[in-house]
């Protein structure tokens, strides 16, 4: 009987004149193993045990910071190790041996996966983010291989955690920095989606980073903001007369342009538009596969392309917001997208005090007692205006952002923050 145990593992390597050498790590529980040699050679072989693993990370970490003038070959990835209970052998010939296994099960799956190489310098504290990206919430590779399935004949499987993308930039030039789904970083979760033709659902406020997720994980797509006024032919297009000669000619929408492009279509607040606009996208999400245009009865059919899904986003808290049975059965993929206020922090310099404030609010809004709190994109501009305005400003300017009837709830949790909490106002010529 094999055992397996989810592991992680990475590799690097330094080519300088006639040196051309690789260094591999793979993080097994609370085993650490160290791989080196000539590129193309086997090379020798280490397993340190530590007492957990979160030590074996540490020391996986503290390794690759040394390679300074090493470039990173291959990223971390998360895969099936073999035999995991051997690597404690005492006689270190049997550890050895379970060790080069673990190797050759790290190259076979970074091999199938096709990963690109030389990636760049390495650098230990990306490698940590990645790493702690491709593990579950609780951020340990103990508890990761823990949670797999237990399947027949005593084998334990784990499906390989896909490997991240990074931190991408928005095409407004902004980078993004992936968060986590299920144990899978977003933009590489949303990518595999896409290849796998499968339909993605966002849940959520507005401003908490649904929009700059997909925009980081697909860069080119077409799109329609939904709201109560929103037209088939919004989505499908419209006839447009041409100054010129008169004559009338067909304009295609954003949701026959998508198709056409092979791109993802992504209709914003998908609850708020008319259930009988929305079931212009039922034929593209089930067998039919093909989209007809009622006001252009001569145009053939739009087949759906390889590279085309439906990505959705809806804030169900909103009045009158809903969504049919029908399109949530077509959806593959239902993700919740809270605000991470924990990265506002420290990521983007929002200020303690402020962020403590907004999850405070939050709080309040999801037990109904506010209907709005300032989520990440607020926090971002609060963490500008501060800058560019000072924190009065600021703070005056986020409580002026809230809707009237919660205002004064969201004036007094931001006294924290300053004193006054007033809503920005413009005074009068002379200051009064």
């Amino acid at each position: 009987m094999t055992t397996h145990e989810f592991a992680v593992g990475w590799e690097m390597t330094y080519t300088s004149g006639s040196s051309n050498k690789f260094y591999r790590i793979a993080v097994v529980d609370k085993f650490t193993i160290f791989n080196w040699g000539a590129i193309g050679a086997r090379g020798q072989i280490q397993v340190i045990a530590t007492p957990g693993a979160k030590d074996a990370l540490s020391e996986a970490i503290a390794k690759t910071g040394k390679k300074k003038h090493y470039d990173l070959a291959i990223e971390p990835l998360g895969f099936d190790a073999p035999e995991p209970a051997a690597l404690a052998h005492a006689d270190p010939n049997h550890a050895n041996a379970a060790a080069y296994a673990v190797m050759t099960a790290f190259q076979d799956m970074a091999n199938s996966a096709a990963l690109p190489v030389s990636t760049g310098s390495v650098i230990a504290t990306d490698i940590r983010a990645k790493v702690t990206l491709l593990l579950d919430s609780a951020g340990t590779i103990a508890s990761a291989a823990a949670a797999a399935p237990t399947a027949t004949k005593g084998r334990r499987i784990r499906k390989p955690v896909l490997p991240p993308v990074g931190p991408t930039a928005r095409p407004n030039g902004e980078v993004y920095y992936p968060r986590t789904i299920g144990g899978h970083e977003d933009l590489a979760l949303l990518r595999a989606a896409r290849a796998a033709g499968e339909h993605v659902l966002f849940l959520g406020p507005p401003g908490t980073g649904k929009t700059a997720a997909i925009e980081a994980a697909y860069l080119d797509f077409e799109t329609v903001s939904g709201t109560a006024d929103t037209t088939a032919d919004d989505l499908l297009g419209t006839w447009v007369q041409d100054p010129d000669t008169g004559f009338f000619q067909w304009s295609p929408g954003p949701l026959p342009r998508s198709l056409i492009r092979g791109v993802p279509f992504y209709l914003d607040e998908v609850s708020l538009v008319d259930s009988r606009v929305i079931a212009l996208v039922y034929p593209l999400t089930d067998g039919r596969g093909e989209l007809r245009i009622p006001t252009h009865p001569a145009h053939p059919p739009i087949p759906v392309p390889p590279g085309w899904i439906l990505v959705a986003s809806a804030n169900l808290d909103v009045p009158g917001a809903q969504i049919s049975p029908a399109l949530m059965d077509r959806i593959h993929h239902h993700i919740e997208t809270p605000s991470d206020f924990k990265m506002a922090e420290t990521d983007f310099g929002v200020p303690h005090a402020v962020v403590i404030a907004a999850e405070n609010l939050e709080n309040r809004r999801r037990k109904g007692d506010i209907t709005w709190s300032p989520q990440l994109r607020a926090l971002k501009q609060f963490k500008k205006n501060a800058d560019a305005y000072g924190t009065a400003y600021a703070v005056a300017n986020l409580v002026s952002t809230a809707p009237p009837e919660d205002r004064k709830i969201v004036q007094d949790a931001m006294k924290s923050v300053h004193a006054k909490a007033e809503p920005l106002t413009m005074a009068g010529r002379h200051g009064r």
